[in-house]
Formats: C-alpha cells, sequence, structure tokens
C-alpha cells in the first residue's frame, strides 16, 4: 500500500472517530450547539496533515538518538550509557 494512501486512510479513520466521539457529546464544536451536526470532510486532510508531521518528527528524533560511528568504537554513547552489544563493530 502506497504511504500517502495509508496516512489518508488513517486521517479518515480519525474523522470518523470524531464525529462519533461528537454525537455521543464527548465534546461539542460551535456549530453543534442545537443540534448534532457533521464534523466537515475537509477535516479529513488536516488529521491527515497531523498523522505526517508526526511520523515526520519521531523519525527526525529517532535519527538524533543513533550513536555517532566513534561512539560504536569506544563502547558508549556522548550520553555517557552504553551501545548495546548487538550495535558494536
Amino acid at each position: 500500500m502506497p504511504l500517502i494512501l495509508a496516512f489518508a486512510l488513517i486521517g479518515f479513520f480519525i474523522w470518523l472517530a470524531e464525529n462519533i466521539g461528537t454525537y455521543f457529546g464527548g465534546w461539542v464544536y460551535p456549530n453543534q450547539l442545537k443540534a448534532w451536526a457533521i464534523v466537515g470532510p475537509n477535516k479529513i486532510s488536516s488529521w491527515g496533515l497531523l498523522v505526517i508531521l508526526s511520523f515526520i518528527i519521531v523519525a527526525a528524533l529517532k535519527r538524533n538518538n543513533q550513536p555517532s560511528p566513534a561512539d560504536l568504537i569506544r563502547g558508549s554513547s556522548s550520553d555517557g550509557t552504553r551501545c548495546p552489544d548487538q550495535v558494536r563493530a
């Protein structure tokens, strides 16, 4: 499955859950004060964008936590912790 399709599907299911949550009164948007109304489908793209940005942030943070080659040779990382044996050369 293409990655962008996966992100779009995740956004769709979050949007669906948001509609279920507002229907049962978990929270109410201003246009739903008098009667329940569906959350606009334009929010699907907002949820999809949130998922994409979340993946990018996690990937960037994970990349920053990788030990450097010098740390692998020494057997410890810059923060003083030992590198796992499986990673050591």
